[in-house]
Order: structure tokens, then C-alpha cells, then sequence
């Protein structure tokens, strides 16, 4: 299609190809879909020769925030359809994963023998006692001997 700029400024012109430039006074051969064509017959500076190319089949449009997105043809989309939900179906499965660890503070709890290991290998009270509330909560008494009492009452329950 013949694509002339009457105006006196360059103007850019949407095509299947994407925006061409028109110098002022110029013309150019550019394939123009029905709905370029619509559009660029709307400014009265730009004169069209010529059939424009049929529109491509309808997009199917991905877009996370209700304003411009992604553009994938349809045909392309549903072949990755079940990509897409594969990853979905990863991603809430990590998600669950982060969740059950940070419940522990990112790290998985101790048994109650590795607690008890804690109390003999010089670990400090208070990261004794820390591993020890996990297991025990908020019934976790203040000294070691204490709390190592109350760790063994448990293991033994």
C-alpha cells in the first residue's frame, strides 16, 4: 500500500511490521492490516493508494495489571497453556515450602536429641534455649537443667 506524508513534520506510520517513518512530502510502499489502515486514513495529512492486507487472526491478551500487555496469538497461547499451569502449580507448591520453613525461622526444627546435643557441646544458653522453645513453646523454663529436664519429660511422653 502507498503511504503518502502531505504534512510538513515526519509522521510515524503503524504497520504489520511495526511504526515506519515518512519523511514530509515523501511516500512509501508499507503493508498496512485493515485496522493500520483505519487508523492512518484518520489524519488528514496522510493520503493511502492501494488494498490493505487482511487483520491477523485475534490475540489473546496476557496482562497481570488491566493495562497494556503481552500480546501472544491464540494459536500460541493454548500451546502454552500447559506450561503455564505447570509453573503455576511449582510456584504454590514453592510458596508453600518458604511458608513451612519460615515458620520455624527458615530452618527445619531439631528433634529433641539434637536440642539435648546442644545443651553438652557448648552452645550458647541462649541458642540452646531458642531451639528449645520450638519444641517445648511457651512453657519453656529459664535455667538449662531446667529445660533440659523438660525436654527429656518430653522425649519420654
Amino acid at each position: 500500500m502507498k503511504v503518502t506524508n502531505n504534512s510538513k513534520a515526519v509522521q510515524g506510520i503503524h504497520t504489520l511490521h511495526g511504526v515506519a517513518y515518512i519523511l514530509p512530502g515523501a511516500s512509501r510502499e508499507l503493508v498496512l492490516t485493515e485496522s493500520h489502515a483505519k487508523r492512518a486514513d484518520r489524519l488528514p495529512f496522510i493520503e493511502l493508494d492501494g488494498d490493505p492486507a487482511e487483520d491477523p487472526a485475534p490475540s489473546f491478551s496476557v496482562s497481570t495489571d488491566g493495562k497494556d500487555g503481552v500480546y501472544i496469538p491464540t494459536a500460541e497461547f493454548n500451546g502454552l497453556r500447559e506450561a503455564f499451569d505447570n509453573l503455576g502449580q511449582e510456584n504454590k507448591a514453592l510458596r508453600q515450602r518458604i511458608a513451612e520453613l519460615e515458620g520455624n525461622g527458615g530452618q527445619q526444627a531439631k528433634t529433641i536429641d539434637e536440642v539435648l546435643a546442644l545443651a553438652d557441646d557448648g552452645t550458647h544458653f541462649k541458642t540452646f534455649e531458642a531451639e528449645a522453645k520450638k519444641i517445648l513453646g511457651d512453657a519453656t523454663p529459664g535455667t538449662k537443667d531446667e529445660i533440659i529436664a523438660a525436654l527429656k519429660a518430653k522425649q519420654a511422653a
